[in-house]
């Protein structure tokens, strides 16, 4: 279960290989999106606005998606969640971050730079001054298991 994880930090200067590792492996996200996580990552140093955030959520079981939606949590049901893999797969095809610090400014980079490497930012909830509310989400876009 990815709740009780610890947060994985993600600096600038990050080696790829084995982060790419820890998102696949030990967070449970399918490689496109861990390759998309670093990409953004690189996009944002290219820019020279380097940015550290971290995940602090991944492949979660139906169960757990469950639980985080009677606790009141913004979680979509478990056959829509893209934390919750289709069956068949082993991976979750949605993460939730966070930058650091966690200042507006912050967030805004990290939505719009997740965005220009084709992830979509606060899982199509509304936006409040630019701000997704799940603003911690990221995804491929909605699931398909089709």
């Amino acid at each position: 279960m990815a709740l009780g994880r610890i947060p994985t930090i993600i600096s600038p200067m990050s080696d790829p290989k084995p982060l790419l590792r820890v998102l696949v492996h030990g967070w449970g996200l399918s490689p496109e999106l861990a390759c998309r996580i670093i990409m953004t990552r690189d996009a944002l140093r290219c820019e020279g606005r380097p940015l550290i955030f971290q995940v602090i959520s991944g492949r979660r079981t139906a169960e757990d998606q469950a639980e985080l939606r009677r606790r009141g949590r913004p979680a979509a049901p478990p056959d829509r969640s893209t934390h919750v893999p289709c069956p068949g797969s082993d991976y979750a095809t949605g993460v939730d971050m966070k930058p650091i610090p966690e200042q507006q400014e912050s967030w805004i980079l990290l939505g719009t730079a997740a965005e220009s490497q084709g992830l979509r930012w606060g899982g199509g909830t509304p936006r409040i001054q630019g701000i997704p509310k799940d603003a911690a989400h990221f995804d491929l876009g909605p699931k398909d298991c089709g």
